[in-house]
């Protein structure tokens, strides 16, 4: 049940009877009808008296909660016990005064003077942004092919099937000789006992754009380049010079093959990667010359 007063300025409060107050004063009123049989107290006056103090226990408890400040850590349930909720941490402990020596405070030197230099109102150059050069990585390019024969092996060539020589000679030149319809050739000589002499000396390394010669002087004569170059060097000035190397070159024979190549080389394997059609084979036939020998009278006159 709720009750309200009002004291002088102080606000309006609303009382609430618990079950223990009602409880007391049900005990109070059992009290007092005893002591009204005993005594010859009227029970009006005694139901009175209990109001009175209820009145009076509430608004002494309204008074202290407005004068004290409420608690966060208090909670009131209806049984109006407090209960402290629980906190996370303990309380903190007091500062234990210690009987040591005060430090007298330490008097700091001033800071020393900036030795940095003054700004000055003219503009800084910035420092030059040096960047680093970029390099490409090069591409993978295909490794081109070797130096190799050509599909195509359609030539032109002139060479003399058959030479005619002094039974007794040993040395002979040969007339010129032609093959054209490529753009790159490769000429090899060979023979079993004839050598072949041409005004070019043996190459090393292959130069570029420079004919390449292998086996000059010997019976095994390779001469590449272009179609130009092979012709000027197996058609010296006064042709190619041949030599027995034998007692004579009368009955002996040389063989030439051409081969059409992609690029120069003087790589033996490619002397029969050729067509048979640009092989060429030249015979020594000696003349019919015979030596006799015949005797007779001769007059000489004075």
């Amino acid at each position: 049940m709720n009750f309200v007063r009002t004291f002088g300025y102080y606000p309006v409060k609303n009382f609430l009877f618990s079950q223990v107050d009602i409880l007391g004063a049900v005990k109070s009123v059992k009290a007092m009808g005893s002591l009204e049989r005993s005594r010859g107290v009227s029970r009006r006056k005694v139901v009175v008296a209990l109001l009175g103090a209820l009145l009076f226990t509430q608004f002494a408890k309204t008074m202290a909660a407005d004068l004290i400040p409420a608690d966060p850590s208090i909670i009131v349930t209806p049984s109006d016990s407090p209960v402290v909720a629980p906190t996370d941490s303990a309380p903190p402990a007091p500062p234990v005064p210690t009987d040591s020596p005060s430090v007298p405070p330490v008097q700091l030197a001033p800071p020393a003077p900036s030795t940095a230099p003054a700004p000055s109102d003219s503009p800084v150059a910035p420092a030059p942004v040096v960047s680093a050069p970029t390099t490409s990585s090069p591409s993978a390019s295909p490794t081109p092919p070797p130096p190799h024969a050509l599909a195509n092996q359609t030539l032109v060539v002139q060479v003399p099937n058959q030479i005619s020589v002094d039974p007794r000679a040993r040395t002979v030149l040969l007339p010129p000789i032609a093959a054209y319809g490529t753009t790159y050739l490769l000429a090899c000589a060979n023979s079993a006992q004839v050598a072949f002499a041409v005004q070019y000396p043996n190459t090393g390394a292959p130069v570029k754009g420079q004919p390449q010669v292998a086996g000059a002087g010997s019976t095994n004569l390779r001469v590449s380049g272009t179609a130009a170059q092979v012709l000027s060097i197996l058609n010296s000035p006064s042709g190619m010079r041949l030599y027995s190397t034998g007692p004579s070159i009368a009955n002996q024979s040389i063989f030439f093959n051409f081969i059409a190549l992609s690029e120069p080389s003087i790589n033996p394997a490619l002397c029969g990667a050729g067509s048979v059609s640009n092989s060429r084979t030249t015979g020594f036939h000696p003349l019919g010359l015979a030596v006799d020998m015949a005797s007779g009278n001769v007059t000489l006159k004075h």
